[in-house]
């Protein structure tokens, strides 16, 4: 599968740090890159660092992002060959937030969590009325797949 469940995560804590946090940036905000250069926001957040955790994410990562997509936009289908696969957790959402990747397509729940692979052409749409905040995690090739956390269902 291209767009594919793994596990379920309490976002609670994080969402209300993002609310703090979202009127200082635009589109996207780095927390860590590649290399594992982390910004002051990540080092700081500490429930965002336990909620990778629980999402069966321990250090197995390269980049780090809260992405923001905003109603009525449509991002360009792309593929990524830099990153084989990619984990989204939504943050804020709605219904009308679809992710696509060919012929697959999905909404997203609040605390979800996916594994995308990005070697495939892809896209969002939120056709809905609020703005998408979602965390995005690639990860390193490497390394095995995110089996789950706690909270799996």
């Amino acid at each position: 599968m291209l767009i594919r469940p793994v596990t379920f995560v309490d976002t609670f804590a994080v969402v209300g740090r993002l609310h703090r946090l979202k009127a200082t940036f635009e589109d996207v905000l780095p927390l860590r890159e590649d290399d594992g250069t982390e910004s002051a926001a990540y080092t700081e957040w500490r429930t965002l660092r336990r909620m990778l955790i629980k999402a069966g994410l321990n250090d197995n990562f390269g980049a780090v992002r809260i992405c923001r997509l905003m109603p009525g936009c449509v991002e360009d289908w792309a593929k990524e060959l830099s990153v084989l696969r990619r984990v989204i957790v939504p943050l804020v959402t709605n219904p009308l937030c679809i992710e696509y990747r060919r012929q697959q397509s999905a909404h997203m729940p609040v605390g979800s969590v996916w594994v995308v692979q990005t070697d495939q052409p892809g896209s969002s749409a939120n056709w809905g009325d609020i703005p998408r905040y979602h965390l995005q995690v690639d990860l390193k090739a490497a390394e095995p797949e995110v089996e789950g956390g706690d909270d799996a269902a």
